[in-house]
């Protein structure tokens, strides 16, 4: 009759006369996880690792073949196994003896007794069994014969030397079913192939064999195992080998397009739209200049006679000056752009170019050509026959040119600055002159003489004699 992982673990318990609490001892497991096991509760494990753990102590504690147990802990919906009867007790350390001698055997030495193995097949709607002959062959593929015959060469060298497993495991620091496992070439009983490819090396040279041969030969066996399992193969339905076969994805080209892929790719062709952007900006705002800074120097160097515009001369009035007092609203100059440049066969030649707004009068051989405000970018061009007085307010804000000599800015800013340039002298500075404060004279207004008034002459008054009469 199958029984299931759980099914046996109590059956064969409840043979031995145990209960869950001695085996809790025994096991030193705890007793509500070998309840889960026995109940086939796996969900109630700490995890599938220590699960497996717990089985595999509590099978060889129950003294159980602990490969067909994990092999049922991998697929629990196809479990078969068959019912044992149960042992007496008289008999019980006999068949243990049997089981641990057989234990030594190879798997390959125990297929080699007989030509097939029968395995009993369980299907969940069939209520009867069928038993299906599989041929040695298929039972052990080529890697396991590569790891079988590596585990006959460590055991036979071991019998050579005549050292049992926990000599071994004494002198290597192996554990004993570490050992058996190499030696039956059961390589998922090893924790992982990493460890194990250590333990055969360290296995290999306490024995004294070729460790580099029987390492080649074991990653030989890797290889052909991968083979093995990634190989197209037609299988039947009900094989169990189905469940483990993986699932081969075919390449194609939406492998290589990710989202990274994207994404990257998205940045790079953004960034390159940015940079074209940015370089075409720049060009058009340098052509833009230039296109602008040839206009105005053509503007600046063409000879146009008729473009030019004569400034109105206006004087201040002087008499509100002498009289202390400015006018309310002095007359400036207005500011209208400079006439063109233009040659000039005179003896005395100026060119500004105004580089700030400042105040500026010229005066040409005694007369005022020039009096206001300048215009930033402007260029003023005065010829005289004898001098050209120049006086400005502002001397940062010139550039001037004497007769096609660069002079430079004048001066500082906000320095008032008087240059004559003559024709004979050059430039002369002129030497300030004592200026009179004018003063306010007083207007001479007419004085009222006084009139002549007619004066009263005293007359001469006579005293005349009074009778006083006498009286006693």
């Amino acid at each position: 009759m199958p029984l299931t992982i759980g099914q046996k673990l109590r059956e064969t318990r409840e043979i031995r006369g145990l209960t869950l609490s001695e085996a809790a001892f025994q096991t030193h497991i705890r007793e509500y996880y070998l309840d889960a096991l026995e109940k086939n509760q796996f969900s109630k494990l700490p995890s599938l690792v220590q699960g497996k753990g717990f089985l595999r102590n509590y099978a060889l504690f129950l003294n159980l073949d602990v490969a067909s147990i994990e092999r049922a802990w991998y697929h629990p919906d196809h479990l078969v196994q068959e019912d044992e009867t149960a042992l007496p007790d008289d008999q019980e350390d006999v068949h243990l003896e049997t089981k641990s001698g057989s234990e030594e055997q190879s798997p390959l030495t125990q297929v080699s007794q007989q030509q097939s193995v029968i395995i009993h097949e369980f299907d969940d709607n069939e209520s009867e069994q069928k038993p299906v002959e599989i041929s040695r062959e298929s039972v052990f593929p080529e890697s396991q014969k590569i790891f079988t015959h590596l585990g006959q060469l460590l055991r036979q060298q071991r019998e050579l030397l005549n050292l049992s497993l926990d000599d071994i495991e004494r002198f290597t620091s192996i554990r004993t079913h570490y050992l058996q496992s190499l030696e039956q070439g059961d390589l998922d009983q090893l924790p992982s192939v990493v460890q194990g490819r250590g333990m055969l090396s360290n296995y290999s040279n306490f024995l004294n064999l070729d460790t580099e041969k029987l390492l080649l030969m074991f990653a030989e066996g890797l290889q052909t195992r991968r083979n093995e399992q990634y190989a197209p193969q037609r299988l039947d339905p009900k094989n169990q080998a189905k469940i483990n076969q993986p699932n081969i994805a075919s390449p194609g080209w939406h492998r290589f397009i990710t989202a990274d892929l994207l994404i990257v790719s998205t940045l790079i062709v953004s960034l390159f739209i940015f940079i074209l952007w940015g370089a075409a900006n720049v060009t058009r705002s340098q052509n833009n200049l230039s296109t602008a800074t040839a206009s105005f120097l053509s503007d600046l160097l063409l000879d146009d006679s008729n473009n030019t515009t004569p400034t109105p001369e206006v004087t201040p009035s002087v008499q509100g000056v002498l009289n202390g007092s400015q006018p309310a609203n002095p007359v400036i100059g207005t500011e209208e752009a400079p006439p063109s440049p233009q040659q000039s066969d005179l003896p005395v030649n100026i060119y500004i170019v105004a580089r700030q707004r400042a105040y500026l009068r010229v005066t040409r051989d005694g007369v005022v050509v020039y009096n206001g405000r300048t215009i930033p970018g402007n260029a003023y061009e005065f010829s005289g026959k004898e001098s050209i007085e120049l006086l400005t307010g502002n001397a940062a804000a010139l550039d001037v040119y004497f007769n096609q000599e660069q002079l430079g800015r004048l001066g500082d800013v906000a320095e008032v600055k008087n240059l004559i340039f003559s024709a004979e002298e050059g430039i002369i500075t002129p030497t300030a002159q004592f200026t009179f404060t004018p003063t306010q004279t007083l207007k001479v207004t007419a004085t009222k003489q006084p009139s002549n008034t007619a004066t009263v002459t005293p007359s001469v008054t006579i005293p005349l004699p009074t009778v006083t009469p006498f009286i006693p």
